[in-house]
């Protein structure tokens, strides 16, 4: 097995207010009309 670390990427940096308000969309079936913005780190419609 090899032992090459990947480094982590943006989904560490998503604050948990964030993920907690995709999770709400989510069981509302309206996800697919938001985007997560890492320059404001929100969820925004788009």
């Amino acid at each position: 097995m090899a032992k090459h670390a990947t480094p982590a990427t943006e989904w560490f940096d998503v604050p948990s207010q964030a993920i907690a308000e995709a999770i709400d969309l989510i069981q509302a079936s309206q996800l697919s009309n938001y985007r997560y913005d890492p320059s404001t780190k929100k969820i925004v419609i788009g």
